[in-house]
């Protein structure tokens, strides 16, 4: 299934303009994103999965559920 958000990456990647760029942010910044979590929320709590690269500690998002269980291999947290 294609996303808004594939939709207007495709476009950036294809056009290659400032404009489409912006567009693929504006995209992203309106768009409802699924955290990966270490372990289910508990109450407010959350605890995202953290992953460490030699140039920094970053967290993942998703733009639909599925495709955090298709990276993950199993249902996530």
């Amino acid at each position: 299934m294609t996303t808004p958000l594939d939709e207007a990456h495709a476009t950036m990647e294809a056009e290659g303009t400032g404009a489409a760029r912006l567009a693929w942010f504006d995209r992203l910044a309106a768009s409802e994103l699924f955290l990966l979590l270490e372990k289910v929320a508990d109450g407010d709590a959350i605890a995202p999965q953290i992953f460490y690269l030699p140039q920094a500690r970053v967290v993942l998002a998703f733009d639909r559920e599925e495709r955090i269980s298709d990276f993950f291999g199993r249902v996530a947290p």
